[in-house]
């Protein structure tokens, strides 16, 4: 099998396994507003409600990488077990070709994991924003 194919495919399990990390936050995200009286209908409410409409949508966006990033792996993984048998001097070209696509395509996936990772670095500071607010006003 090809070395740089099966690299990449790894690659994208590995981006696979953390985009899921980072989904099961945002969908737990909501849970801890819904139990908390406070945070629904208190001062912050608004800002709370704006934080986990914030989450719900970094949670869509990362379903939807996950769902084109399971799908680029399992067309990978199919043209490494099927096409990779047998393969003559010139499916070598056609095999590099897909090579460069494929960790091409892999790049632009860790692209898109960089942005939600800065999301939801920004959804976590403007928790703790939230948080260190209502800390003040319950001191006075």
């Amino acid at each position: 099998m090809d070395t740089v194919l099966t690299s990449t495919l790894h690659q994208q399990y590995v981006l696979l396994d953390r985009l899921d990390v980072r989904l099961r936050y945002c969908m737990r995200a909501p849970e801890c507003t819904t139990d908390n009286f406070q945070r629904q209908y208190g001062p912050y409410a608004r800002e709370w409600d704006a934080w986990v409409q914030q989450a719900c949508a970094i949670g869509v966006t990362i379903t939807d990488t996950i769902e084109d990033l399971a799908t680029e792996a399992d067309y990978l993984y199919y043209v490494m077990e099927h096409l990779l048998e047998g393969q003559t001097k010139t499916d070598q070209e056609t095999i590099d070709a897909l090579s460069l696509s494929a960790y091409a395509k892999l790049r632009s996936f860790q692209v898109i994991m960089d942005i939600i990772e800065a999301d939801i670095t920004t959804l976590q500071d403007t928790k703790s924003r939230i948080q260190y607010a209502e800390m003040i006003d319950s001191l006075e």
